[in-house]
């Protein structure tokens, strides 16, 4: 269960900010159709404008996730503890973001490759299609779209596509971002660390309660809170599960250790990275 201590400013993304066109205009976009596949397998096709009330988190992928030898992208499968199932990622920075989204406190609901938009272009075909990498249901209802990609490979028809993607989410009252690489490489070293603790199996209320009733009154030592609880080996892997799921609260600006100080989160101190504030 995740913590309920949501940020009311947002996350910083910790990533340049990606700069996008116009894109095309929301009257050529009204006409666009999104291609879903909902959680029984079926394949569905609705107007744009009619699609602002899908499941799209529950739904299966566009595409699957190929991992054969010689590859050139990093693809697989990611067990969320947010879902309690797997969900797929082609990249590095994908199955980065795809920690984040498992992480952040307001997402109930995770999904890759979710929908397809078609729109009417320029193009020799006469449409353009793009497929976002990862949608998000918050726990208040809201829809989060998002993109993955470095900044070196934001091509102008990428930049297109995005725009495009941001400005259909717009007119559906969904947020969109596009994510590139974190510039925060603790924060990035201490998820991937914590992310290992995200199963529950690692919960044990007999100990987490031991846990905040040690942060009860101030902040302290890791390693020293862990001690005081018992043999560190049984309750270091439930201190960590706390603070992936946001009930123990530390400074991402260094990588932990066993001297990293620690607190009890307070309500407003666990930010989320899907607020609209953080549109593209």
């Amino acid at each position: 269960m995740k913590s309920a201590a949501l940020s009311e400013s947002g996350l910083n993304l910790r990533q340049r900010e990606v700069t996008l066109p116009a894109g095309p205009p929301p009257s050529v976009l009204c006409d666009a159709t999104l291609a879903f596949i909902d959680e029984s397998g079926a394949e569905q096709l609705w107007p744009v404008l009619e699609a602002g009330d899908l499941a799209l988190a529950s739904g299966r992928p566009q595409r699957k996730f190929p991992v054969y030898q010689g590859q050139k992208h990093f693809a697989g499968l990611w067990w969320t503890a947010t879902t309690r199932s797997h969900v797929g990622y082609e990249s590095w920075l994908e199955r980065y973001w795809l920690t984040e989204l498992d992480h952040d406190p307001a997402v109930v609901g995770i999904a890759s490759q979710p929908f397809t938009l078609t729109w009417a272009s320029s193009k020799r075909s006469g449409f353009t299609k793009h497929t976002p990498d990862f949608v998000a249901e918050r726990f208040d209802g809201g829809t989060v779209v998002i993109d993955c990609r470095p900044m070196r490979r934001i091509s102008d028809d990428a930049a297109e596509k995005f725009a495009a993607t941001r400005t259909v989410c717009r007119m559906l009252d969904w947020t969109y971002f596009v994510a590139t690489e974190p510039s925060d490489v603790a924060r990035y070293v201490n998820l991937r660390w914590l992310a290992g603790y995200r199963h529950p199996r690692f919960a044990h209320p007999e100990i987490e309660s031991a846990l905040h009733q040690e942060l009860s009154s101030h902040e302290r030592r890791l390693y020293e809170v862990a001690q005081a609880v018992g043999d560190p080996i049984a309750t270091l892997p439930v201190l960590y599960h706390l603070i992936w799921r946001g009930e123990i609260a530390c400074s991402h600006t260094h990588p932990l250790t066993d001297r990293t100080t620690i607190r009890k989160a307070q309500r407003g101190e666990i930010s989320s990275i899907t607020r609209k504030d953080m549109m593209a």
